[in-house]
């Protein structure tokens, strides 16, 4: 309207006065719903302040709180997440996402990980042991060479070399927890990798 040449009885005055129409992004308002800004902002106030009253020794009313303001911030980024139209929720939006991602990671790592350090555990016990009794069979081979026990020295090193096959079994068990638990949690990495 403003590219037009004005008519004859326009005047530069009351184009003037005529208000310009700016279009603007504004956080959805629908009947019934919680504006996520306002969700949010209550929602870490009542974490807040339930953290404080948990601290002063109200264990009651900052337990209420902070059941208040994780409910109020479920409700926010979920509304968030429905209607992302300002700044502040989409990175909160974006932050949970990130945080949920990071927490199924964590939960992976902590899972392999301690798996494996339980089944290395066990074969180390078990590794103990077998190098127990292959010194003792060394013990013996050495007693039965020194008297000159052709029978028993074959017997004795056929039994020293079936520990030491099982010693490397156990040892390869280890390696095999260890990569395993590598590879769990490279698996999951991978999965949660933004596309």
């Amino acid at each position: 309207m403003d590219d037009q040449p004005p008519r004859g009885d326009e005047t530069q005055e009351t184009r003037a006065t005529e208000p310009r129409v700016r279009p603007g992004l504004g956080e959805p308002r629908l009947f019934g719903a919680v504006p996520p800004s306002l969700a949010l902002a209550i929602g870490i106030v009542g974490l807040v302040l339930g953290i404080v009253l948990l601290v002063t020794g109200s264990t009651v009313a900052g337990v209420i709180w902070i059941l208040a303001g994780v409910a109020l911030l479920i409700v926010g980024v979920d509304a968030a997440r429905r209607w992302p139209a300002s700044a502040v929720p989409r990175l909160i939006v974006n932050g949970a996402k990130a945080a949920v991602r990071g927490l199924g990671l964590a939960r992976v790592s902590a899972g392999a990980w301690s798996e494996a350090s339980r089944r290395r555990f066990a074969l180390r016990r078990e590794l103990r042991g077998l190098r127990k009794r292959r010194h003792a069979e060394l013990f013996a081979l050495g007693a039965a060479a020194y008297e000159e026990e052709a029978i028993r020295m074959r017997s004795l090193r056929g039994q020293i070399a079936e520990l030491d096959g099982r010693i490397a079994g156990c040892e390869r068990a280890m390696d095999d927890a260890v990569k395993r638990a590598r590879d769990r949690v490279q698996r999951k990495r991978t999965e949660i990798q933004p596309t």
